[in-house]
């Protein structure tokens, strides 16, 4: 395998690991902080949410530089085939701009 491969395989397998982690940090925020049960003594709700509103800014934030990452390595990839495809053959666009890998 030459190293432009190795590359792209490298680059799509971080992605896919990103991906896996905004997944798993989705579920995490959805189980813990948005399927909690009301409380039922509304009066002692104030205790608890502050550190509910902590915890899920934190993983909001993980999320969002996790997504901003999976975008940049996604940007890399993209330039990685097009690189591939001027030194093997002509690029052939699809919608939207992109170029295919076959």
């Amino acid at each position: 395998m030459d190293k432009k491969s190795i590359d792209i395989s490298d680059g799509l397998l971080e992605a896919e690991i990103l991906a896996e982690r905004i997944n798993v940090l989705s579920d995490d925020l959805r189980q813990e902080y948005f399927d909690k049960r009301e409380m039922k003594d509304v009066n002692k709700a104030w205790k608890i949410m502050d550190e509910y509103y902590r915890t899920a800014r934190i993983k909001i934030e993980m999320i969002s530089g996790m997504a901003w990452n999976l975008e940049k390595q996604l940007e890399t990839l993209q330039d990685l085939v097009q690189d591939y495809h001027r030194g093997n053959s002509a690029p052939t666009p699809e919608s939207g701009g992109r170029l295919s890998i076959g």
